[in-house]
C-alpha cells in the first residue's frame, strides 16, 4: 500500500471513530464493581442519577469480584474500547496489587485509559464495643501487654489496608494478628458479631455502625492535614501514633480499556466530575469524610505513577513478601 493509500485509510478510521464517539452512548453502560456489594458501590450509587442524565443512558452496576479487585480489573482491561464497559477503579486494586502481587495480569498505565480520579476517602480503625481500648494509643499499649490477642480485619492480604497495618505495627512496636477478608462487605458481620475485635474500613462504610454504637471509632488511618480537619477533637490519626508515617492511598476513580477514544473519555469524565460536584453530592461526601477530587485523565495518570512509587517504598519497608 502506498503512502497516499495509508493516509486515506488512517483518515477514514479517524472519521469513523469520531462519528462513533459523537453518537455515544446509544445503549446502557456497564460500570464494573470489583468488590462484593456493600463496599465501593455504596459511595458510587448516589452519583449515578446525574451521570445517567448527562449521558442519556443508564449506568448498570456489574459485580466482578475476586483477588482483591484484580479479577474485575483484568476483565475490563480485556474488553473492547467502545465506552460501554467502564471500571470503578481503586488504588488498592490498580496500583497496590501491581506492586504487591508476584504477577498481575494488567499494567496500570498500559492496559487502561484513565478517565478521572474521583474521591479520596478517610480510613478508620474501628472495634467491637467489647474491645477494651478506646483509641489508637490505648490499642497499641493493650496489644503490647496482651501479645497474640489483638486481631484486626482488612479487605485482603496485600491490600493497602494490610500494608498500612504492617507499617503501623513496625512504627508503634506492637503486634496484631491479621484477618484478611474479600472486601468490606464480608467484614461487616464479622466485626458486628465480635468474631474479630478490630477492623480497618473506609469511613463511608463504617459510619452507620459508628453512629449507631455498634462499633467504636479508635482512630483515623489517614495522615494528611485535610483529614485531620474533618474529624472531631480528640480523635487520633496515624500521624499521632506513628510520627512521620505516610498512609497508603485510598482513592476511587474511573477507567476504561486501553485505547478508549478521547471524545468518549471526555464525555464520561465530564459527567463523573459534574456528579461529584452537585451540591447534594458534595454535602453527602463531606458528611462521609470523603474529599472530592475530580481530575483530568492526565492528572490521574500522574497520580497513579506517584502512588506506584510510594507503594513500592512502603512494601520494601514493611517487608511484605510478594503475593501470588
Amino acid at each position: 500500500m502506498n503512502k497516499v493509500s495509508c493516509l486515506a485509510v488512517a483518515a477514514s478510521l479517524c472519521i469513523a471513530t469520531s462519528a462513533f464517539s459523537q453518537g455515544y452512548p446509544t445503549k446502557p453502560i456497564r460500570l464494573v464493581v470489583t468488590f462484593p456489594p456493600g463496599g465501593v458501590d455504596v459511595s458510587m450509587r448516589p452519583l449515578l442519577p446525574t451521570m445517567d442524565r448527562e449521558l442519556g443512558q443508564p449506568f448498570i452496576l456489574e459485580y466482578r469480584s475476586g483477588a482483591g479487585g484484580v479479577v474485575g480489573h483484568e476483565y475490563v482491561a480485556r474488553q473492547p474500547a467502545d465506552g460501554y464497559t467502564i471500571l470503578i477503579t481503586l488504588a488498592n486494586s490498580m496500583v497496590v496489587a501491581s506492586v504487591v502481587r508476584r504477577t498481575t495480569p494488567f499494567d496500570p498505565l498500559k492496559d487502561f485509559t484513565l478517565i478521572s480520579l474521583g474521591t479520596e476517602s478517610m480510613g478508620v480503625i474501628v472495634a467491637h464495643p467489647s474491645f477494651p481500648p478506646g483509641d489508637l494509643k490505648e490499642m497499641a499499649a493493650w496489644a503490647r501487654q496482651n501479645p497474640g490477642k489483638a486481631v484486626w480485619a482488612t479487605s485482603g492480604i496485600g491490600s493497602s489496608w494490610h500494608i498500612n497495618g504492617e507499617l503501623i505495627k513496625l512504627g508503634a512496636k506492637f503486634d496484631v494478628l491479621h484477618a484478611p477478608f474479600q472486601g468490606f462487605g464480608p467484614m461487616i458481620p464479622a466485626i458486628l458479631g465480635g468474631q474479630v475485635p478490630m477492623a480497618m474500613f473506609s469511613y463511608t462504610v463504617a459510619q452507620p455502625f459508628i453512629t449507631s454504637g455498634k462499633v467504636k471509632l479508635l482512630g483515623v488511618t489517614n495522615t494528611g492535614p485535610i483529614f485531620k480537619s474533618m474529624i472531631p477533637p480528640g480523635v487520633q490519626t496515624l500521624a499521632e501514633l506513628v510520627p512521620g508515617l505516610q498512609s497508603m492511598p485510598d482513592w476511587i476513580g474511573l477507567a476504561g480499556p486501553a485505547g478508549l477514544p478521547e471524545p468518549i473519555v471526555r464525555r464520561v469524565q465530564a459527567a463523573y466530575v459534574k456528579s461529584l460536584n452537585e451540591p447534594e453530592s458534595r454535602e453527602r461526601l463531606l458528611r462521609d469524610k470523603v474529599v472530592v477530587v475530580g481530575s483530568t485523565p492526565e492528572q490521574f495518570a500522574l497520580r497513579v505513577k506517584s502512588d506506584l512509587a510510594l507503594i513500592a517504598r512502603a512494601v520494601k519497608e514493611s517487608g511484605i513478601p510478594p503475593q501470588d
